[in-house]
């Protein structure tokens, strides 16, 4: 794996661990925000030929099951994003 991507999972996966600690619907919201920062650097990385696709896809996947597992701890199945 290449170590820009690593850094990147190492900086989620402290998000992850914060947020896990929470555990309340508040925390997955705001995990999924600081989220939302981190894959267009991902992306970057694929577009240019640094990551490779199955890499930038098994980072979108690992990012939703920690999405799914923090979701499990905060004892909720969905987050109503019509307010935001």
């Amino acid at each position: 794996m290449n170590s820009e991507l690593e850094e990147v999972i190492k900086i989620i996966h402290r998000w992850f661990e914060r947020y896990k600690e929470e555990g309340d619907e508040m925390a997955v919201e705001m995990f999924i925000d600081d989220l939302e920062y981190a894959e267009p650097y991902v992306r970057r990385l694929f577009d240019t030929g640094v990551i490779s696709a199955a890499e930038y896809k098994q980072f979108l996947m690992h990012c939703e099951e920690l999405i799914d597992e923090l979701k499990k701890i905060a004892g909720i199945e969905k987050i109503d994003f019509r307010f935001r």
